[in-house]
Parts: C-alpha cells; structure tokens; sequence
C-alpha cells in the first residue's frame, strides 16, 4: 500500500483491496473527489484526471508535481526549524491570508502556499482539513509528538503524477464532470469515474459533510447520482461510488447497485473502530 503524503480523514487506504475490484481497466480514471490521493496513489491507469473543489489542496499537488524537488527542500527546513505550537498558528494566519488572495483575487506565492498547505496538514489536529464560516482553516496544533516529514511519500506522488501526465481540475463535481464530458465528446477515451463525496453520517456519530466551509447536502448527492448515471448511460463510461452504509445513501443514489464491505475508521485520538461502507456500481440499464 502506497501512503498518502497527506493526513486525510475518509483515506480509502484500508478498502482499496475491496475497491480495486470494481475500478475496472480504462485509458483514463477520473476521480472527482481526490483528497488524499490514495486510490491515484494505488491503482494502475496509464492517465489520471484528479479533481476536487479544495482549491489549496490542488495547489500543492500542482506545486508538489512541477517543482518536486525546490519543494520538497523547502518543506525539509519549515519542518525542521518550525515544529513548535507558536510557528504554527504564525503560519496559520499567512495561509489564511495567502487562501484569502489566491482564491479571491488569482493573486499570491502558490508555492509557498503549497508548503504551508502540507506543513499545517502535517502538523495540525487529526489532520483534518476544516475551516470555519468565513472560509479560514481553523484546526488547532497537534501536541502528540513531533510531526514526520513525509519525503518518500512526496517523490512517490509526484513521480506517479509525472509519469502518467495527471492533470488537476480545481472545481466541484458538476465543473469536473462538465470538463471530463466535453473530452469524451471530442476524444473518444475510455474513463472509469470514481466518486467519493462527503460521507453521509453514520446513526448516533457527528456529520462531518462540511468541506472548504461549506455543507455537501442530500440534494448534492441526489444530482450526483443523476449525473453520474446520465454519464454512465449516455457515454459507456464505468462509474464507481462510496459512501457510508447508511439508508440516506440507499435513498439518494437510486441508480447504484451496492456492495457493502468493513472499514476501520479512526478520527483522532480515539482508538480505530469497525464501520460499514458501501461501494456502488450503477444499475444494468
């Protein structure tokens, strides 16, 4: 299993042997919903399209690919001289600004975004990328030992993005599904889409649907599962979906056939647990 070089809650690292069954072989995956790339990191397609709506995280894949090793340099020393509590709220506050000038105005140093981008996921509680009403990331300093820099799984990544020509769509479903119909109208490329959008939650756990500020509702998964079944039907392309195994899930994507399979789910500190998933295919036409 090839590791993520980011701390991502909902990593696919533990079903990827379940979810590799149904990733069949194409030309090109899509996934639209890429986080912490691991499901990029362990399958074997010749091209890749990576999306997702987090407009930093994309900036530091970007940065990461073209410029591996001034970036990688760079994220050496932050992390050697600056692990302590006070650099890291300093650090947190100059994201801030930088996400503020980047995604309003196109303007700001996208590398040093990037590193910071890692350097606060590497270091910050549970490693969960969260921001508040305003759109600020808000997570607090980890106190659980010294963070490690993750330099071999930084060349892994962006080796595999080189070799394979992965290209990046910064964008939410409806924009990265628009992009990839309009090549399959003027290309012609067999694609397999996965899909994994903000998890339903489980009875009686706390809903974390809130991604960049804001809430993935039921409606987006109800016109997520129409569009993913107009692609599939209207241009042959294989579909796959997880999600959680809940009634919700069932109820908003109709059109999938489902196959359950057991996870362990861990949000720190608290210990891993047992949780159900569901990985769907659509339904024969």
């Amino acid at each position: 299993m090839i590791k993520s070089p980011l701390r991502w809650a909902g990593s696919k690292a533990n079903v990827m042997p379940e979810l590799n069954k149904y990733l069949k072989p194409s030309e090109r995956l899509v996934d639209l919903f890429v986080g912490g790339g691991t499901v990029f990191l362990n399958t074997n397609y010749t091209r890749y399209t990576l999306c997702d709506s987090n407009f930093m995280l994309m900036n530091f894949y970007r940065e990461l690919t073209t410029n591996t090793d001034i970036f990688i340099d760079h994220a050496k020393f932050i992390f050697n001289d600056y692990g302590d509590e006070a650099s890291y709220y300093a650090f947190r506050n100059q994201y801030r600004l930088l996400c503020t000038s980047l995604e309003t105005y196109g303007k700001g140093d996208k590398g040093a975004a990037a590193l910071l981008f890692l350097y606060l996921n590497r270091h910050c509680y549970g490693g969960v990328y969260r921001c508040n009403e305003k759109g600020e990331f808000n997570m607090a300093y980890s106190k659980v030992g010294k963070a490690r820099f993750p330099e071999k799984e930084l060349r892994l990544f962006a080796e595999k993005a080189k070799d394979t020509h992965a290209t990046f769509l910064v964008g939410d479903f409806r924009q990265a599904l628009s992009v990839v119909t309009g090549r399959l109208f003027t290309q012609h490329e067999a694609l397999t889409i996965y899909a994994d959008p903000p998890y339903f939650p489980l009875k009686g756990k706390r809903n974390f649907n809130k991604y960049g500020g804001k809430a993935f509702e039921k409606a987006d998964h109800e016109e997520l599962n129409n569009i993913l079944i107009g692609t599939a039907e209207y241009f042959g392309s294989q579909i796959v979906l997880s999600n959680s195994d809940t009634k919700d899930t069932r109820e908003a994507y109709k059109g999938f056939e489902f196959y359950p399979v057991e996870t362990l789910r861990k949000l720190a500190p608290k210990t891993p647990e047992k949780v159900k998933e569901l990985i769907g295919i659509p339904l024969p036409f």
